[in-house]
């Protein structure tokens, strides 16, 4: 079995000039992943226990974000109902 390493899905994503839609949480770090260098990624939060209501739940909140807004350049956190939207610190100029 294949697998990919985090940096290589993103970089695929940016190259393919597509967003990505994940579970795994660690791309929820902006630290790690800056949302300002993608077309955007969307982190699933979903309850330990998921149903399949709640995955469709969490990616209709997604699909009504994006009728309303674009992610790319950003980072959501998408939860059933709620999108929590990264919003970086504004950095002061001297």
């Amino acid at each position: 079995m294949y697998g990919a390493t985090d940096t290589e899905i993103i970089q695929t994503c940016r190259g393919d000039r597509r967003c990505l839609v994940t579970l795994d949480l660690d791309f929820g770090n902006p630290l790690i992943f800056n949302p300002s260098d993608y077309n955007g990624i969307a982190v699933l939060r979903l309850p330990a226990r998921t149903t399949p209501r709640d995955s469709t739940d969490a990616l209709r909140t997604l699909i009504g974000g994006l009728d309303k807004e674009s992610i790319e350049q950003r980072l959501w956190v998408i939860q059933r109902g709620r999108i929590r939207v990264y919003q970086p610190e504004e950095t002061e100029k001297a």
